[in-house]
């Protein structure tokens, strides 16, 4: 009788052995299949964060290709308006419709007057306003990127061209919304980025990022000084 209990515990010992065995192979399985999983999945994580920062480089590269030397000297020159001064322009029911223009889907609102009458001080109001004044600039089709520029007859090329102004805007686009310069220059690393900006390459990103449906937003762009500006073969008129 002991000869067979002491056989029956050997074979339930060698059985749950074998078992405790098969369960060590099976959790050795497991934690080595865990720590793969996880190796790749820093790999991924690594490769996803060295891609993001290429990408933010490039960026950068691409905003410093575009930006150029005094780009706000005209703006910066022009004199800080007085609050008081021009607070009628965006009262509702005043008789200039800005602020109803603002909010309506018409492309074009004009500011026209006798030289040195304070437009550009005027202009350079409107564009702090709504810099602050986000709510003054919302229309039905999503968010509003505002960029401005100012043509200034005795500046330097840049800042009395449409080169300058295609730069100008485009550079305050892009660095606004990020998402856009892929839209704007999808190969400019292959095809731009060792020569200086010229008139086709910006009028074909300024299409690109106008006519995309990529994303909802619409553009509100406030250009002073058309009368000062070197017609490089488009009339004001059209420039307008």
């Amino acid at each position: 009788m002991s000869d067979k209990k002491t056989i029956r515990w050997q074979n339930l010992s060698a059985d749950g052995n074998s078992r405790q065995h098969n369960g060590d192979v099976h959790n050795t399985y497991v934690t080595h299949h865990h720590h793969a999983s996880t190796s790749v999945g820093e790999c991924e994580t690594e490769l996803e964060q060295r891609a993001k920062h290429q990408e933010e480089l490039w960026r950068d590269d691409l905003l410093k290709w575009l930006v150029f030397a005094r780009i706000h000297d005209r703006r910066e020159q022009v004199k800080k308006p007085h609050e008081r001064t021009f607070r009628w322009i965006f009262e509702r029911d005043h008789t200039t419709g800005l602020v109803d223009w603002l909010q309506s889907d018409e492309d074009v609102y004009w500011i026209s007057g006798k030289p040195a009458s304070g437009k550009s001080t005027l202009m350079k109001y409107i564009t702090q306003t709504l810099r602050k004044r986000k709510d003054l600039r919302s229309r039905a089709h999503g968010s509003v990127v505002l960029a401005s520029f100012w043509f200034w007859a005795i500046g330097s090329e840049l800042q009395r061209t449409l080169v300058g102004l295609y730069r100008s805007l485009l550079y305050e686009i892009l660095r606004q919304d990020q998402r856009m310069c892929r839209i704007a220059f999808p190969f400019w690393e292959r095809e731009f980025s060792d020569t200086a900006p010229t008139l086709p390459s910006l009028r074909a990103a300024m299409d690109s990022v106008l006519e995309t449906d990529q994303m909802s937003t619409s553009f509100l762009f406030l250009i002073d000084g058309l009368d000062e500006y070197d017609s490089d073969g488009v009339g004001k008129t059209e420039l307008a």
